[in-house]
């Protein structure tokens, strides 16, 4: 059985705003026939008086409520006006004037017509500054938003120690000291520096000893982690493809909601993180192709170990290797990456101390090859062009300062290559350094 609906109001908004008013009406004309009839019996229509003071309550009435209930006031007295001179109900009363009544009747329609003219322009401001202060508290609740957001922002670089390009130099230096680069010795760190850039939560560490499968027990954690879950479609997902995946990839409904392989530029797996908790907006393509790019970094330092701030032309390959990385996380993340030469025309005590101040002055990720003593090459991953101008504007700067010439009059030449753009002429430049043992210059 059907509900009966709930009955409705009896007198809806619109009404009563309509019926507002008629007493004070009724009142104020009545009040304009009863106080003449009182006070002034010979002429209750103040048709002798030099103004009719009666006048002034329908007047009234029009200015405040609009034309229709002043006009409404002003023929009620003229009709009671009429009924008493009809039918001599209270004696000989003198004519009212009808021109007087009629100019009367014009200036109250006046009156009305300004006074709802006035009323329209009221509500629109009314309504104008209603939307005003509405969104005048919706702009200071996103202000306060914002500025809560920003101080949360600040709190957590402030709270973030090192940048991502030194958290790979200390990953470098750490791998490096460990025997046989076994990545159980500093499994924690990575877990650590991979949660404090990605927003993990809950997450286990597991190592990969055959390159196909992840070991059950995990190598480091972070929050309580459960067991393995092998049959993960998330986690055999990833293992088949060797590649970040999300939850967002896969319809089920599996245990872990990101997995992030550690793999070299070959494809070998070096092991895995499983997160089974992170930041809802950690989940973003920005946040998981940073987790991708460093994972990968990683996976590289673990194959090839370069610890010598410059290399030289008998370590070609390995610097090849670093520049396939890069071009790699270019072409398939957009991490931007360069490739910078710089050659000399001639070797100058000026241009020996330029190339000394290069090599003492590497940041921290750039990998140098010395491919001569006036030619040298720099990697320089994770670097955008603006980057890469500012690092050149800084270098002339200190050869300007420091031996009185500009690197233009020292004749060194610099060129910069963004990779993924410049495969070719990269290419060219490997194929020249490895195919020329020397290259002899004029020595002054």
């Amino acid at each position: 059985m059907k509900a009966s609906p709930s009955p409705q109001p009896l007198h809806s908004p619109e009404a009563e705003s309509s019926l507002r008013g008629w007493p004070e009406v009724l009142l104020l004309s009545l009040a304009a026939l009863v106080l003449p009839l009182w006070l002034v019996p010979a002429d209750p229509f103040l048709s002798q008086a030099r103004f009719d003071w009666n006048m002034l309550l329908p007047l009234l009435v029009s200015l405040h409520y609009g034309v229709f209930k002043g006009l409404v006031s002003f023929l009620s007295i003229a009709a009671c006006q009429y009924l008493l001179l009809r039918f001599h109900l209270s004696g000989e009363f003198y004519i009212p004037d009808q021109q007087k009544l009629a100019g009367w009747g014009i200036v109250i329609l006046i009156c009305g017509e300004y006074s709802q003219v006035w009323k329209a322009r009221h509500e629109s401001l009314k309504a104008h500054h209603v939307y005003l202060q509405d969104r005048f508290d919706t702009f200071t609740r996103y202000y306060h938003l914002l500025q809560s957001s920003h101080n949360r922002l600040e709190k957590r670089l402030a709270g973030q120690a090192i940048s991502l390009r030194e958290s790979l130099q200390y990953l470098r230096s750490r791998i490096s000291q460990l025997p046989d680069r076994d990545i159980k010795g500093c499994a924690q760190e990575i877990l650590e520096i991979l949660s404090s850039y990605g927003g993990i939560q809950v997450a286990g560490f597991y190592v990969s000893d055959d390159g196909k499968t992840l070991n059950p027990i995990a190598a480091a954690s972070c929050g309580s982690v459960t067991p393995l879950v092998a049959d993960d479609p998330l986690l055999n997902c990833m293992l088949e493809n060797k590649r970040t995946v999300s939850i967002k990839d896969t319809k089920q409904r599996p245990r872990y909601q990101l997995c992030i392989p550690l793999t070299d530029i070959q494809g070998a797996l070096y092991g895995a993180v499983l997160v089974e908790s992170i930041q809802f907006f950690s989940l973003q393509d920005k946040k998981l192709t940073l987790l991708t790019v460093m994972a990968s970094h990683i996976g590289d330092l673990l194959r090839h170990q370069t610890t010598l701030p410059v290399l030289d032309r008998s370590e070609l390959q390995t610097f090849g290797h670093s520049l396939t990385r890069a071009r790699h996380d270019a072409c398939e993340h957009g991490s931007d990456s360069q490739l910078l030469r710089i050659r000399a025309a001639q070797v100058t005590d000026q241009v020996l101390s330029l190339f000394i101040h290069l090599e003492d002055t590497r940041r921290t990720l750039d990998i140098y090859l010395k491919a001569s003593d006036h030619d040298y090459l720099i990697l320089m991953p994770l670097t955008n062009t603006e980057d890469c101008k500012a690092f050149l504007n800084r270098l002339n700067s200190w050869c300007c300062a420091n031996t009185g010439y500009s690197l233009t009059e020292l004749n060194v030449s610099l060129q910069s290559y963004p990779l993924g753009e410049s495969d070719h002429e990269i290419r060219d430049i490997l194929k020249e350094i490895s195919r020329n043992p020397a290259n002899e210059i004029t020595s002054a």
